[in-house]
């Protein structure tokens, strides 16, 4: 005998061997002689390509870096000199902020040269107030307050070249020391920065306008104290350093965004379509927004990846270039720090994404793609067919096989010109030996149980034991039929015409018996014998017996209908089911064995499909099978009874049905009933139910031959040790 191998490293080579199949032997060693000088080539070229495009990315980056800081750094830089500029004139008394009439000489010639500027004004120590500003529908206007009323707004109209006043009362009013920009600046004798914010509503500006203030204090220098003298400030419009980022080109999906350190704010962008302040529908409020809050689901992706990398307040120089895949685009991060003297502590992003840089080198790159692709599919397909003429017959015979195996019926296929294309002969040949193999284990079916058969198939599992006599104990349900008046019928028909119809009639008994996974063990003349929970065990194999016999019944009473329209005689069936210990398993001899059961409950189940006939029922079951099924079948006490060569009595029961109408049900229990007075010795109360039982069911069998006991034991009363027991004599 040869040596098996142990069961894991028999595993291990089934699982090696359907890894390493022919098919896929042949298609990789196709694939290897193409795709290892293509992908070396291919690896080169991406790496080179790759290459190219970080440095001119890196490149880009820095030459925008360089414009944008330098346009950010001058663009800063105006409102404190023209602080200065003002300061400087003031200081010489050539002009008086509070003078109105020649600030307009002085101040609109200034601002007009500084187009960044929207506003510049002044506010004394005494509370006057002097402003001057270029709004979008007026050319020029100022306007100037004392004591927090204001006095005098002139307008020049760039439309009408009209001028003139404007109703005070259109303006609200105005207190200079109540004034953030005032009173922040007047403390801290330093020039510094405030906002960005902006004005909620102006009657010269654009209300939507968000605003940076340069705010420059003025003091007596030759006062020991530095006596504050007013305070100067000079606000630049964020959207005219947006208009400048916009304007530069980097590519369609890069942007580049000016952000505040403490809070990762943002200030500025290049971005058409992102908002970086939040104001409300009304304009009286307005929220600073983070990158992470951006509206640009891929800018505030990355917002929150810088974040939680670097924190919430970043430091001069803390974010470091570097490369980011969000959502799928690849991007490259460039980042300069920006500060003045003033306050401002800004970072400048360059975002490039690197998709848009890739265009001529991802022509160069899909050509070569497409050309290994080309190769590859050429040389797949051609592994392909040659492995479909190889493989396609064996696995086709392994499918057939492994159906054969687990007993599912084996259709023949329609033959096709590739599918059963043979090129080598030893397929041939095997397929020659597995179609003989085939056709027998078919025709074992027909003689050995399914079940049985399929152990066979793998008994090397078990060790081979289901090919020697065996038995073993074990509790079955066993079922019984047989054709009432068979000998009758046989006599009057033709043997081929009654042979055709026991065919049928067993074809469609079988199929519901095999339904309810119940082993079929023999055909006994025009009986039928099978059994459930073996060889193979079963849950609530005893209701699956059950109702078997319930649908055996409807079945055969349909092929009746059949037969009698044929103008053939109905096959009534009788049915016993009883539950109980057997012995099962393999009997006979070395060269003949058959797999069935033994034992006193076998032979009580078939005198249960005899008692049948005695009792008029189609259906009867033993008090064991009753008390497994009580639960869902429902059941009337028929008798109690000792069959022929037993002394012993058991409870008999008609099956009534599963799920009957509560009718039925109840006539069942009232039989029940009945059958409880006779069995206490009541014959007289019994009679008179079983015959009222009778009126209503006139064709009663059991019921009268109960009446018949009950008058016979009315006159010849039984003895003290009587206990119900009827003895059968006969089969």
């Amino acid at each position: 005998m040869v040596k098996k191998p142990p069961g894991a490293l028999k595993r291990l080579l089934e699982l090696l061997s359907k890894i390493f199949s022919i098919k896929v032997i042949l298609v990789l060693s196709l694939l290897m002689l193409t795709l290892v000088p293509a992908g070396i080539i291919l690896s080169i070229t991406l790496v080179s390509l790759n290459e190219f495009v970080q440095k001119d990315v890196q490149q880009t980056s820095r030459l925008i870096g360089r414009q944008t800081l330098e346009y950010v750094t001058s663009y800063v830089s105006i409102p404190f000199r023209i602080s200065e500029e003002l300061r400087f004139i003031n200081a010489r008394n050539v002009y008086k902020m509070d003078d109105l009439e020649t600030g307009k000489t002085i101040m609109f010639p200034l601002m007009s040269r500084n187009p960044e500027v929207s506003y510049v004004y002044y506010g004394s120590e005494d509370g006057s107030f002097a402003g001057y500003t270029i709004g979008t529908t007026t050319k020029y206007s100022y306007t100037a307050s004392v004591n927090g009323s204001f006095f005098a707004v002139d307008v020049v109209s760039n439309d009408t070249g009209v001028t003139g006043p404007i109703d005070p009362s259109s303006v609200s009013a105005f207190d200079l020391f109540t004034q953030e920009w005032y009173t922040a600046s007047r403390a801290t004798y330093v020039p510094k920065w405030l906002g960005p914010y902006f004005i909620p509503f102006n009657v010269y500006n654009d209300p939507k306008s968000i605003y940076l203030s340069a705010m420059s204090p003025w003091y007596n220098e030759s006062s020991p104290r530095k006596e504050v003298l007013g305070v100067s400030g000079c606000d630049i419009i964020i959207s005219k350093m947006n208009d400048f980022l916009k304007s530069v080109s980097i590519s369609e999906n890069s942007a580049v965004y000016v952000i505040e350190n403490d809070g990762v704010l943002m200030v500025s962008g290049s971005n058409v379509h992102d908002s970086y302040f939040n104001i409300s529908s009304d304009y009286s409020t307005m929220n600073r927004l983070k990158m992470s809050q951006s509206s640009i689901p891929n800018i505030a992706t990355l917002g929150s990846v810088l974040e939680s990398e670097y924190g919430s307040k970043w430091k001069q120089g803390l974010v470091k270039s570097k490369s980011y895949i969000i959502n799928g685009v690849s991007y490259y991060l460039e980042p300069l720090a920006f500060s003045d003297n003033y306050g401002l502590d800004w970072t400048i992003l360059i975002i490039i994404a690197q998709s848009d840089f890739t265009g001529l080198t991802d022509q160069f790159r899909n050509t070569i793609l497409i050309t290994d692709c080309i190769v590859i599919v050429v040389s797949i397909a051609f592994g392909l067919i040659l492995a479909y003429a190889i493989t396609r017959p064996l696995i086709r015979l392994g499918n057939e096989m492994e159906k054969l195996r687990n007993m599912q019926e084996l259709i023949p296929t329609s033959p096709n010109k590739f599918g059963n294309l043979k090129l080598f002969h030893e397929v041939r040949v095997l397929d020659s030996h597995f179609s003989n193999l085939e056709k027998a284990v078919q025709g074992f079916m027909k003689f050995v149980p399914k079940e049985i058969v399929m152990d066979f198939l793998t008994e090397e599992q078990n060790g081979g034991d289901l090919f020697k006599p065996f038995v073993s104990e074990k509790k079955v349900a066993i079922l019984f039929s047989d054709i009432e008046n068979f000998t009758s019928i046989s006599e009057n028909l033709h043997p081929r015409q009654l042979i055709s119809m026991l065919n049928v009639y067993f074809e469609e008994a079988s199929n519901v018996i095999r339904s309810h996974q119940g082993t079929l063990d023999k055909y006994i003349g025009d009986s039928i014998m099978a059994f459930w929970n073996a060889p193979h065990d079963l849950e609530k194999y005893e209701t699956q017996a059950c109702r078997a016999a319930i649908e055996m019944q409807r079945v055969i009473g349909d092929l009746n209908e059949r037969f009698s329209n044929d103008g053939l005689p109905p096959f009534n069936t009788r049915i016993g089911v009883h539950v109980g210990n057997v012995l099962v398993g393999n009997t006979g001899s070395s060269f003949r064995l058959s797999y069935t059961i033994m034992g006193d409950s076998v032979n009580l189940g078939s005198r249960l499909e005899g008692l049948n006939k005695m009792y008029g029922t189609r259906i009867l079951i033993s008090h064991d099978c009753k008390v497994q099924v009580d639960s869902v079948m429902t059941t009337r006490l028929v008798d109690k009874v000792a069959v022929k060569g037993k002394k012993k009595g058991v409870k008999v029961y008609e099956l009534v049905g599963e799920n009957v109408t509560e009718e039925a049900s109840a006539w069942a229990q009232r039989y029940t009933d009945v059958m409880s007075a006779y069995f206490r010795k009541d014959f007289g109360v019994a009679q008179v139910k079983f015959q009222e039982y009778l009126i209503d069911h006139p064709n009663d069998k059991s019921c009268l031959q109960m009446i018949e006991r009950c008058k016979k034991y009315l006159q010849n009363p039984p003895g003290e040790t009587w206990t119900g027991i009827e003895v059968m004599n006969e089969k």
